[in-house]
């Protein structure tokens, strides 16, 4: 058996570490989406919007913030992706069969253990499983404790320490990237749901609550007007142009008060009606005194 150059297949602890850089990066920026939300969430005056238009905001709030924390809890998980022990490949080897090379052969193998058959020539030192690998190990370490000071059979075991470490590390890879990309998938597949709460969010403004009915310019205090009635009216054509205080109301429709004069009796009326024009007196520029 010709030994393979040292180190063959030891990439793979760098893509270990690139693919948990990548994940501590999506953990990042989902927290400081979850920030954006909540944030975003506390600026926005609900008392503008309608019932729908709060409905709409709210549901875009909580359906973007269950995504992202799913997110950050599906990233984790896949973070938290452990790794194998050269005895726990040694026993799936055994549940799969792959012993036999005709079972190695037909390619029908549990697809974990097949992805480390395919690869044995840099993965597994020139042996065709990890149990052959094992099985080396063991018996080099026996022999380098009957024979402590044979320098040979002590860098052989550190050199077969050193491949069974290769493999733990490429299967925990192998883990780690089909974990990683079933969470892709599901992202890709989240995101569509995550740009629908943002546009309902956006949506949701346009829903804004109608006018207030209480009028805007109130009268407070009392105002002088000129009031003017036309015909056809029961009012006598001497009292219909007269003056009177506007006590009430708002400027559209006032409630007036008429003292009374020498032709006209006292009267109140409210403006807004047909044939009844009430215009403010506004006094003389320079004086106190209206026209």
């Amino acid at each position: 058996m010709d030994d393979p150059p040292e180190l063959v297949g030891s990439h793979f602890g760098a893509s270990i570490e690139n693919l948990r850089a990548t994940l501590r990066w999506l953990i990042a920026s989902a927290g400081a989406v979850v920030a954006a939300i909540i944030a975003g969430a506390q600026l926005v005056d609900y008392s503008k919007r309608s019932v729908l238009g709060v409905v709409l905001a709210a549901s875009a709030v909580i359906l973007g913030l269950a995504l992202t924390l799913i997110l950050l809890a599906q990233t984790a998980r896949v973070l938290t992706v452990p790794r194998p022990m050269a005895t726990d490949l040694d026993r799936a080897e055994f549940d799969a069969d792959a012993g036999d090379i005709n079972v190695r052969l037909s390619g029908e193998m549990n697809l974990k253990v097949q992805w480390i058959i395919d690869r044995k020539s840099y993965l597994l030192g020139g042996y065709d499983t990890v149990h052959d690998l094992l099985v080396a190990w063991k018996t080099a370490d026996s022999e380098c404790q009957d024979k402590s000071d044979d320098q040979n059979l002590a860098a052989e075991l550190k050199r077969l320490e050193r491949q069974i470490d290769i493999v733990e590390e490429a299967a925990h890879y192998r883990d780690l990237s089909n974990a990683y990309d079933r969470l892709i998938r599901r992202f890709s597949k989240g995101s569509i749901a995550f740009i629908v709460s943002v546009i309902l969010f956006a949506v949701s403004g346009i829903a804004g609550r109608p006018p207030d009915s209480k009028p805007s310019n109130v009268i407070t205090q009392p105002i002088p007007v000129r009031v003017f009635i036309s015909a056809p009216s029961d009012v006598p054509a001497s009292c219909q142009e007269r003056d009177g205080v506007a006590i009430g109301g708002d400027l559209t429709k006032p409630i007036v008060v008429m003292p009374p004069t020498p032709a006209c009796s006292a009267a109140t009326m409210s403006g807004g009606k047909s044939g009844i024009v009430i215009v403010p007196k506004v006094p003389l520029k320079g004086t106190d005194t209206p026209p």
